[in-house]
C-alpha cells in the first residue's frame, strides 16, 4: 500500500513541475479568423510551433477590430480579458498587427501588467511603441521598390504606373511609403484612390498595353463600403487588360499576376523564433525587420492566360499552379535509372574499346553479345538483390525462358533475345518503396496496388529504344503479370493478346520463385511446383507452355538447379 502512495505522490509532483515548466503564451490577433492575412500569419505561427508544443500553453484570441472598431466594443474586451487573464500568469503576449499591439500597450497596467509583449506584422513605428518597456516589435516591411523594378523590367516600354489603394489610414500610409521610392524612377504615375469599386473597374478597363498596375490595398471605397481582400482584386483582375502586380502573397489565386510578395506565413514562423528567444532570456533587438520574408511569386495560370511565358523572371521565382512535369513527378526513379544506365554505358564503352583491338570481327561481335547478356543478367541480379530475392534468380529465369522458347517453336535468334531480355522483367521494382518491396508478410490491398505499379514503371523505363532486345525487355516487363484468363495486370490482357515472350517469362519466373526460399515462405519441391503450374493451365498460364513444362520436366529440373 505504501508503495502505491509513493507512486501517486511522485506522479503528482512530476505533473505539477512539468506544467509549471511550460510557458503561457497569449496570441492576440487584431482581426477575425476568416481574414486571410490573419490566417496566413496564424498558419506560420503553428508551423513555427511544430516540435515545440510541449514547451508552451497557447491561448488564442481574435479581436475582429476591422468589423468592430468602436470604443464600446473594446470596452467589452476589457471585461472579457480581465476575467480571463488578470489572475492567470501570462509569460508573453504575441499581438498581431497594430490594433492588437496598441490595445495591449494601453491595458498593461490593468490586465497585462509586467507581461512582455511581442508585436508582429506592425505597419508603423509609433513613439508609444518604441517607448514602451519590455515590448518587442516586428515590422511588416513589404519591398515596394522591388516590385516597381520588377514591373519596369518586365515592361520595358511602359509609359505609366497606376497604383491602386483606398483612403483608409492604412491605405494612405502605404501610399506615402510607395511615393518615397517611386519618385526615384522617371515614369509617370497615378493613384487610383477615393473611388467606388465600379469606378475603379472602369478606370482599369480603359488602361492599355503600355500601362502598369500595382495593386496595394482596397478594403473600403469612397462611400464607406467595406470589402474582403478577395472581391476587389478579383474584379479588377477580370477587368484589366494588363497583368496586376501585388505586394502580399494572400492576393494570389485571385487573378493577379504576382510580384515580389510579402508572405505572412513566413512572418508567423519568424515570430515564434523571436518569441522563443524572449522567453529564454536571450538578447533580442527591440525592433526586428521582416523584409526577408518576401519572394518573387507568380500565378502560372495567369501567365498562360495572358501569354507571359517569355517575359523576364528573376532567379528562384516561385510559380503557383504550375503543372508538375514528368521529371518532377518521377525525379527519383529517373535519376536512379540514369545512374544504372550510366554505369552500364561506361562498362559497355570500356568493353567496346577493348574489343575494337580484336582482329577477328566475328569473335568481337560474339564477345560483345555475351558481354551485353552478362551485363543485363547482372542488372537483373541488382534488381532482385534490392528486393532481397534469391541469388541468381534472374539467371535461372533467363535459362528456363530460353529452353521453353525453343520448345514452343521460337527460332534460335528469338530464344537468344528472350534469354537476354527476360532478366529485366522486374526492373520496375526500382520505383517501388523499400518498405513495400521487402514487406515480410502478405500485402494489404493498398500495398499490392503500389507493388503492381512496377509493371508500368518497368515499361516506361525501357520503351522506345528501337533496339530489338531492349524493346523485348520492355514488353516482358509490362506483360509478365498478365494471365491467360485475362485476370492479370496491368492491362488485363488475355490469351494471345499477351506477347509470347511475356507468357514464357511468367512461367519461368513463377517456377523459380516457388523453388526458391523467401523471407515469407519455404522453398517448394520441384514436384509441388510442377503441380501448381499444371493446375494453372488455361487460367494463369498458356496451355501450350504448360504442355512443354510437362513434357520436358526432367530437363527443366536440371536447368533450375544448375544456374
Amino acid at each position: 500500500m505504501k508503495k502505491w502512495i509513493y507512486i501517486i505522490i511522485y506522479l503528482f509532483f512530476f505533473l505539477v513541475t512539468y506544467s509549471q515548466s511550460r510557458k503561457n503564451v497569449l496570441i492576440l490577433h487584431s482581426y477575425s479568423e476568416d481574414y486571410l492575412w490573419t490566417r496566413e500569419i496564424q498558419d506560420g505561427i503553428l508551423e513555427g510551433l511544430e516540435g515545440r508544443e510541449g514547451s508552451y500553453n497557447i491561448s488564442l484570441e481574435y479581436m475582429d477590430t476591422k468589423n468592430f472598431p468602436s470604443v464600446e466594443y473594446l470596452e467589452e474586451y476589457d471585461r472579457l480579458f480581465s476575467y480571463k487573464y488578470t489572475s492567470r500568469k501570462i509569460d508573453l503576449v504575441i499581438a498581431v498587427d497594430d490594433r492588437a499591439f496598441s490595445y495591449v500597450l494601453s491595458r498593461r497596467e490593468d490586465i497585462f501588467k509586467g507581461v512582455p509583449i511581442l508585436g508582429t506584422g506592425l505597419n508603423t513605428l509609433e513613439d508609444e511603441y518604441l517607448e514602451a518597456e519590455d515590448a518587442y516589435i516586428m515590422v511588416e516591411e513589404p519591398d515596394y521598390e522591388a516590385n516597381i523594378k520588377l514591373a519596369l523590367k518586365q515592361n520595358s516600354d511602359a509609359e505609366k504606373i497606376y497604383f491602386i489603394t483606398d483612403i483608409t489610414p492604412t491605405g494612405q500610409k502605404i501610399k506615402r511609403e510607395v511615393e518615397k521610392v517611386a519618385e526615384n524612377y522617371d515614369i509617370e504615375r497615378e493613384w487610383l484612390e477615393d473611388l467606388t469599386l465600379e469606378e475603379l473597374k472602369g478606370r482599369v478597363e480603359s488602361l492599355g498595353r503600355k500601362d502598369i498596375i500595382i495593386y496595394l490595398v482596397f478594403f473600403m471605397d469612397r462611400l464607406g463600403n467595406s470589402y474582403s481582400y478577395y472581391e476587389p482584386i478579383a474584379e479588377v483582375s477580370r477587368a484589366s487588360k494588363v497583368p496586376i502586380y501585388i505586394n502580399w502573397s494572400f492576393y494570389l489565386n485571385t487573378g493577379a499576376f504576382g510580384g515580389y510578395a510579402f508572405d505572412g506565413r513566413r512572418m508567423g514562423v519568424q515570430t515564434i523564433d523571436v518569441a522563443e528567444g524572449i522567453l529564454e532570456g536571450e538578447e533580442i533587438p527591440r525592433v526586428t525587420g521582416t523584409s526577408q520574408r518576401s519572394s518573387y511569386v507568380f500565378d502560372y495560370n495567369v501567365i498562360q492566360e495572358r501569354s507571359l511565358e517569355y517575359v523576364y523572371y528573376p532567379l528562384k521565382s516561385v510559380f503557383l499552379n504550375r503543372p508538375e512535369t514528368f521529371y518532377r513527378r518521377n525525379r527519383r526513379l529517373i535519376l536512379t535509372f540514369l545512374g544504372v544506365l550510366g554505369v552500364l554505358t561506361t562498362i559497355l564503352l570500356l568493353v567496346y574499346i577493348n574489343l575494337v583491338k580484336e582482329r577477328t570481327i566475328n569473335a568481337r561481335d560474339r564477345e560483345l553479345l555475351d558481354t551485353q547478356k552478362d551485363l543485363l543478367n547482372r542488372l537483373g541480379d541488382v534488381i532482385e538483390y534490392r528486393s532481397r530475392e534469391t541469388a541468381d534468380h534472374a539467371g535461372r529465369v533467363a535459362k528456363i525462358s530460353k529452353f521453353i522458347a525453343l520448345k514452343v517453336g521460337c527460332t534460335q535468334k528469338e530464344a537468344e533475345i528472350i534469354e537476354i531480355a527476360s532478366p529485366l522483367h522486374d526492373i520496375g521494382k526500382i520505383g517501388v518503396p523499400d518498405e513495400i518491396l521487402n514487406f515480410p508478410g502478405r500485402y494489404t490491398e493498398e500495398q499490392f496496388r503500389e507493388m503492381k505499379k512496377h509493371a508500368n514503371i518497368g515499361y516506361d523505363i525501357l520503351k522506345g529504344s528501337g533496339r530489338r532486345v531492349i524493346d523485348a525487355a520492355a514488353t516482358i516487363a509490362h506483360e509478365h503479370h498478365e494471365r491467360w484468363d485475362g485476370k492479370g495486370y496491368p492491362r488485363h490482357l488475355k490469351e494471345d493478346e499477351i506477347n509470347l515472350f511475356a507468357r514464357i517469362t511468367m512461367v519461368a519466373d513463377v517456377m523459380d520463385a516457388l523453388l526458391s526460399e523467401r523471407s515469407y515462405k519455404r522453398a517448394w519441391t520441384y514436384d509441388e511446383t510442377l503441380e501448381y503450374i499444371i493446375q494453372g493451365k488455361g487460367e494463369m498460364f498458356d496451355p501450350k507452355i504448360v504442355e512443354v513444362v510437362e513434357t520436358y520436366r526432367d530437363e527443366l529440373r536440371k536447368i533450375s538447379t544448375e544456374v
